[in-house]
Parts: structure tokens; C-alpha cells; sequence
């Protein structure tokens, strides 16, 4: 290519499957924008490659190494280049001390990118002299030593990502200088000191993201007056005082307030109210007090609310009930007291309620989340009763007054005091050493603070029957899923419960499923919702043979996937019964909600990037939860959307059929992409045919062949086992076909070449809600 092509100028490989190494002959041709990322290239950068003087030179997310000094001469190289503006080496094999010579490039670079590989030492404290730079990534590696005071010369970053590394020492005063950052990361390092007050001169900054870390000291004041604080304020995990300052009501455009697990206390001040578009709100495992206030019912927009192990009393406040998009309440191992309000049952998007180790006593609403057994933690709580039957509590019973003579009510008032008196002694013994117990089992379903439970090799192992092929029930291209029966502790520490469960075992020999580990854990660390997988727990740890070993546990749902529902293979061992539409049109429904929820109410959002029927498991009552998300993509904000949109590391993102074509041109992933996958699915699911099947080639896709046959030949195309279980009435024909012509019409809609023709999610949800409505009805 470089010899017969040396007039070439650009060239774009990104995100295909290359192998192999860069070809060094690449120098003799005229390139200046080069771009390999998200491939599967191997080898070193040859040094003749540094010769050309790129503007752009893009190697990211590959298997690129860098052993020894020789390795990096190519960099040596682009020193003297003047005009290069973008370096992407991030998510590759890079080892070793960060090279010095990075400080040398041009001081026209405006991105630097070094995440996600293996490097060690101190960055350079003469990093100051790329003064051009807008995007800056370290994060991800190994890195040691203080944040250099003099990074804050850098003050055209807007993007700066120091995150899961080793640094130690405080936060650079200087931090403060960079006043026209967007983005400032640098959690899961060992940083220690209070947070700089002069914080909040950072006036563009959307994200600050400190967690997991060792800071001390209060809460600045300066960091609330920040106006354009919008996407996130992420303090957890550290070891932070005092009180929340008054001044948080400025936060006005405020999605995420994340400040669990720290040594804060007082009471929660009444500005907090103001942060009306907060979605979520973390505040549990610190110690702030009082009653749980009344104006959280201001916060409208609320998803995630977590007050769990503090210090609050009193009352669950009537005004909880107001907000209608909250999903999860938690509120657990707290001095609660009082009933249960009736109103939290008309909470129609709650799937999550704990109210566990509290003194809450009497009846159990059975309506909304309280019609979930297992969406409802109340152990700890001795005064309930009622609920529903799976609860297994006491009914309630209606105290009748009874008249005691004096003399009786005399003896009786001392002796009960006595009792009284020595069970709180006994119980300030006991409940202490209990709780320990709690603390120190690692296999119980309802773990402090919500940690997952953990879960050992031979644990799975044992569950599994050691990895049995009889109890394989799904393998993919980076994994293998089996069934098993897994023993969790009850909260009384003496029994144990049998969990079935689905292990999920990565092939780690396959290049690319420890990356697809990592992608899929942290989807399943954000998203919570009734029509996703829910995750028990994972496992990272090495097996017998001192391999390492990467597993996802999640709840075995017994059902299968809607593929074997609506392609059954002949030797199925199990009989399935056709889908009506009924159950189709439920199934299509949950799949929507579920990637509206990804697409619209994560914070951030998540694209699945392979939405296909077998990663759509159905539940006993055959409704829908989405699973795998092992190619999930986190949505970037607009300022880095240059360093992340090339992040895959597995090629093209999706399964062959359900892959937008925009992927196949080298686009980056994107809300819309998820939206032509629902499309094909949606087709599927009403056609019963196959987008893979072998009538669909020479250019004829599924979508063109219902787009030949809408409206008038509907009928004619719809899958024959809707109409093969019952003799069907003329009127309930006229209903089929116009509900067809709906659904189909969103399948085409969705599934257009062009992704700015595409719906919403939202917007298919909402038109789906709809078909049913009128189809039900009538």
C-alpha cells in the first residue's frame, strides 16, 4: 500500500477486525491522518510511521506493545513534528515508565491520549509545556506519585481524565486554574487532603468525578456555586465531613449528587429542593440525622433515592409519594419509626423499596412494589404485618381495649418497665455482634450498604457441577453460560436458601472477552430496571490451575431466550407453545421500556449495541428482561465524544443481521444504532423470519421485504403461527390487521438506512403503549 500508493493523503481502517502488524512501508506514501483504532492490530508502531508527521495518528483500542526503549522511537519522531494535533494510544498493551518524551510533541496538540495501558511511574511535571491541549487521558494505567502542581499551565483542557490509578498526595491547588474544563476525573486513586477551595473556579466544568479516594476535610463551598455542574458530582467513598452547605440549591442542573460513604452528618438542608432535575441521590453510609425531609417531594424528576445507613428518624414522610419517576427508594438500617405510607403503592415506576433494620411497624400496603415479593426488603422491622402471602408475615389483628383494675395497673407498669430496661441492655449487646456476623458473611442476599455477595471459583464451580456440558445453556463468542444452584445465607446467619442461577463464564483465551467483561460490568453497574437482566454478583479471581477466571452471576430465568421461542429448534427439549400477539406485543413493549430506560434515564446512557432475540430472556410470565450487555457502550458527552467514540474494542459492535449499516461505514456507535437493531427485532418478531436467513441476499433485506409487502399485503407476510391456534372471527381479523400495520410500521420506521429518519426510543415506547391500548380495548 505505501509503494503503489505514495501519493495517499488519508487513511481510515478503524473499527474492522485487522490483524497482524503495521506495515512500516506505510512511510513511503504522503499520509496525514492516520487512524487503525478499534482493531485487532498487534506488534509495535514501526518508528518510520513517526516519520510522516501526521496530523492526526489514531492506534487506539488495538494490541499494540511497548516493551523497551526501541519501541517508542517513533514518538522520537513525531517530536519534530509541528502539525500534529491528535494522538491516540490509549486501551492498547503500552508498558513501562511513561515516556519523557511526550512532553517534547508540538504545543499545537490538542489531544493526548494514554488511557487504559500499562504504564508506571510519575507523569512529568514538565507536561506544562503542551500548553495546546484540550483532552488529556491518563486513567486506567498504573501511574504513581503527586498530580503535578504544574499541570494546571494546561489552560486549555477541557477535558482531564487522571482516574484508576495510584496517584497519591493531595489535589494540585492548581486544579483550580483550568477554568475552562468540562470534565475533571480522577477516582480510584489514593488521594488524600481536602478538596481545593478554589474549585469553583472551574465555571464550565459538567462533571467532577472524585470518588473512591481518601480525601478529607468539608465539603467547599465554592464547588456548589458552580451553575454549570450538570451531569454528575461523584464524592463517594472518600472521607469527607462535616455538613452539606446550604449552598447546594444553587446546583440547579444537577443529574447525579453521589456522596455515599463518608463521615458527613447534620441534617439535610432545605435548598437541597431546589435541584430539581436531580435523577439521583446518594447519601447513604454517613451519619446525617433528623427526620427524612419533606421537600425531597420537590426533586420531580428523582430515579434513585439512597438514605440508607445513617441516622435519620421519625416517619417516612408522606411526600415520598409525590414523586412519581422514582425507581428506587432505600432507606434501610436507619432509626426509622411509624407506618408505611399508603401512597408509596401508587408509585407505578418503584421496583426497588428497603426499609430493612428499622422500627417500622404495621400494616403492608400489596399494592405497586409491594405486590413483588422480591422487590421488597422488611426484614428487621418486627412491628409489620399483612402484605402479601409470599411475605409470610403475621396478619393483622384489631387490638380491643381492656379495662384493668388500678392495683393491676400498678404492678404491671413497673414490672414491664424492668423488662423493658434489660432488653435494651441485652439488645445494645447483642445487636452489635450481630451485625458483625452480617458483615463477616459473604454469601447473604441482603448485604450492608449494598455490596454484592461474594461468590469464590469453587463456589461456581460447585454450583455448576465444575462447568458440566449438561448444564451449558448458552455459549457466544466471548462466553459460555451454565446453570446452577448457588447457597445463600438468610439474614439470620443459620440458613441457607437455594438461588438457581446463570453463571456466565468468560473465555478469556479469546482475544477481546476481558475487555467485553469489563464493558458488560460496568453497563450492569448503572442500570436498574424491572426489563433488564438483574446481576447477583461477579467473580474475578484465578481457578485451580492458577488461570485467571472472570464470571457474571446473574438470576437464572428458566424460560430461555425469544429466539428458541420464535425459531424452536426441532431437537428443543422442551415443547414451546407459539407466541400469540398478545404476548408478542407485551414482549416487544418490555424490550422498548428497557432501552428507553438505557437510552434516556441512565445517567450515563447506555447504548447494548447487540439487541438480538437470544440476548431477550422471558420470564415465567413470558415477560422480557434484555441481557448481555458485554458489548454495552457508555453515550460520551459532546466534549470528549472525539477521545470515546472510538472505544470499541471488538470491531463492529452488534450481531450479523441486527448491525446498523452506519457501523459497518466506520460511524460510531449511538442511541439510534440500538434503535435499528429494535427495528429488525420488531420485524422478526411479527414475521417470524430470520434477517440471517438465506432468502434475504443479493440486496433484499427483512426490512425491504415488508416494506414491498406494506400495507395493503400485511397478512400476507405476518408469521403464520399467530393465526394457527384458534379459528379467528372476522372482527378480531379487522383488529390484527391494523395492529399489524402499526406495529410494522414502527419496525420500518426504526429500521431506515438513514439513523436521522429513525424513531426515539422514547417515542417507540410510547407508540407501542398505545397499539396495545386500542388493541386491548376494542
Amino acid at each position: 500500500m505505501g509503494t503503489y500508493l505514495s501519493n495517499l493523503q488519508q487513511l481510515f481502517l478503524g473499527r474492522n477486525m485487522l490483524t497482524g502488524e503495521i506495515p512500516a512501508t506505510l512511510s513511503n506514501a504522503s499520509i496525514k491522518k492516520l487512524d487503525f483504532g478499534n482493531n485487532k492490530l498487534s506488534g509495535t508502531i514501526p518508528a518510520e510511521l513517526g516519520k510522516l508527521c501526521p496530523e492526526y495518528f489514531n492506534v487506539r483500542s488495538n494490541n499494540i506493545e511497548a516493551k523497551v526503549t526501541a519501541d517508542w522511537n517513533f514518538l522520537n519522531f513525531l517530536t519534530n513534528c509541528s502539525s500534529l494535533i491528535k494522538l491516540e494510544l490509549g486501551d492498547n498493551n503500552l508498558g513501562g515508565f511513561l515516556p519523557r518524551a511526550i512532553v517534547n510533541l508540538t504545543n499545537q496538540l490538542q489531544l493526548l491520549d494514554l488511557d487504559k495501558n500499562y504504564f508506571i511511574g510519575e507523569i512529568p511535571s514538565s507536561i506544562e509545556k503542551l500548553i495546546g491541549l484540550r483532552t488529556l487521558a491518563f486513567a486506567g494505567n498504573y501511574l504513581t506519585g503527586y498530580i503535578p502542581e504544574r499541570m494546571g499551565k494546561l489552560q486549555n483542557l477541557l477535558g482531564l481524565y487522571l482516574g484508576s490509578n495510584n496517584f497519591s498526595g493531595p489535589i494540585p491547588f492548581s486544579v483550580g486554574n483550568l477554568t475552562n474544563l468540562n470534565l475533571f476525573s480522577a477516582e480510584g486513586n489514593h488521594l488524600i487532603g481536602s478538596i481545593p477551595s478554589n474549585i469553583g473556579n472551574l465555571t464550565q466544568v459538567s462533571i467532577i468525578s472524585l470518588h473512591h479516594n481518601a480525601l478529607t476535610g468539608m465539603l467547599p463551598i465554592s464547588m456548589f456555586n458552580i451553575k454549570t455542574l450538570s451531569r454528575g458530582l461523584y464524592l463517594s467513598n472518600n472521607f469527607l465531613s462535616g455538613s452539606i452547605p446550604k449552598e447546594v440549591g444553587m446546583l440547579v442542573n444537577l443529574a447525579v449528587l453521589s456522596l455515599s460513604t463518608n463521615n458527613l452528618s447534620g441534617v439535610l438542608p432545605e435548598e437541597l429542593g431546589n435541584c430539581q432535575l436531580l435523577a439521583v441521590l446518594e447519601l447513604d453510609g454517613n451519619s446525617f440525622q433528623g427526620p427524612i425531609p419533606s421537600f425531597l417531594s420537590k426533586l420531580k424528576g428523582l430515579e434513585f433515592l439512597n438514605l440508607s445507613c445513617n441516622s435519620f428518624s421519625g416517619a417516612i414522610p408522606q411526600e415520598l409519594g409525590l414523586l412519581n419517576e422514582l425507581q428506587e427508594l432505600c432507606l434501610q438500617e436507619n432509626n426509622l419509626s411509624g407506618h408505611i405510607p399508603m401512597v408509596i403503592e401508587n408509585l407505578t415506576h418503584l421496583y426497588k423499596l428497603d426499609i430493612s433494620y428499622n422500627n417500622i411497624e404495621g400494616v403492608v400496603p400489596e399494592k405497586g412494589v409491594f405486590n413483588n415479593a422480591s422487590g421488597i426488603l422488611l426484614v428487621g422491622n418486627k412491628g409489620l404485618c399483612g402484605g402479601i402471602p409470599e411475605l409470610h408475615l403475621p396478619e393483622c389483628s384489631i387490638q380491643h381495649d381492656k379495662k384493668y383494675s388500678p392495683m393491676l395497673l400498678k404492678l404491671a407498669i413497673p414490672f414491664v418497665s424492668t423488662i423493658f430496661f434489660l432488653g435494651i441492655i441485652f439488645l445494645a449487646f447483642l445487636i452489635p455482634k450481630w451485625k458483625r456476623k452480617l458483615t463477616r458473611n459473604s454469601r447473604t442476599n441482603s448485604l450492608p450498604k449494598g455490596r454484592l455477595p461474594k461468590v469464590s471459583y469453587s463456589d461456581l464451580a460447585e454450583a455448576t457441577e465444575a462447568f458440566a456440558p449438561s448444564n451449558l445453556i448458552g455459549a457466544g463468542k466471548y462466553s459460555r453460560v451454565y446453570k446452577g444452584v448457588l447457597l445463600f445465607k438468610e439474614e439470620d446467619n443459620s440458613n441457607q436458601e437455594a438461588h438457581s442461577v446463570a453463571v456466565k463464564v468468560f473465555d478469556l483465551q479469546q482475544l477481546g472477552s476481558s475487555k467485553s467483561f469489563m464493558a458488560e460490568c460496568e453497563a450492569l453497574r448503572l442500570i436498574r430496571h424491572r426489563n433488564l437482566i438483574r446481576n447477583i454478583t461477579c467473580c474475578s479471581t484465578i481457578d485451580y490451575s492458577g488461570n485467571d477466571f472472570k464470571a457474571l452471576v446473574f438470576d437464572y430465568i428458566p424460560n430461555g431466550n425469544l429466539s428458541r421461542w420464535l425459531h424452536p429448534e426441532i431437537d428443543d427439549d422442551l415443547a414451546l407453545s407459539p407466541l400469540n400477539l398478545t404476548q408478542r406485543l407485551n414482549i416487544a413493549i418490555d424490550i422498548a421500556d428497557a432501552l428507553n430506560y438505557l437510552h434516556h434515564n441512565c445517567q450515563p446512557s447506555v447504548i447494548h449495541c447487540d439487541l438480538k432475540p437470544s440476548n431477550i430472556l422471558l420470564r415465567e410470565d413470558l415477560s422480557a428482561c434484555v441481557g448481555d450487555f458485554g458489548l454495552a457502550k457508555l453515550l460520551p458527552d459532546p466534549v470528549t465524544k472525539s477521545l470515546v467514540a472510538s472505544e470499541s474494542s471488538i470491531g463492529i459492535r452488534g450481531s450479523n443481521g441486527y448491525v446498523p449499516p452506519e457501523y459497518g461505514e466506520g460511524g460510531p456507535v449511538s442511541t439510534t444504532g440500538d434503535v435499528y437493531s429494535f427495528g429488525v427485532l420488531l420485524l422478526e418478531m411479527f414475521t417470524g423470519k430470520n434477517p440471517t436467513e438465506y432468502m434475504f441476499k443479493d440486496g433484499l433485506t427483512l426490512h425491504n421485504f415488508v416494506e414491498m409487502a406494506y400495507p395493503k399485503r400485511v397478512m400476507d407476510i405476518v408469521d403464520p403461527n399467530l393465526f394457527a391456534l384458534n379459528v379467528i372471527e372476522s372482527n378480531a381479523f379487522n383488529r390484527m390487521c391494523e395492529c399489524f400495520v402499526s406495529i410494522l410500521n414502527i419496525g420500518l420506521t426504526c429500521s431506515k438506512q438513514s439513523p436521522v429518519e429513525r424513531m426515539s426510543m422514547e417515542h417507540v415506547a410510547i407508540q407501542l403503549h398505545k397499539i396495545r391500548d386500542v388493541y386491548l380495548r376494542k
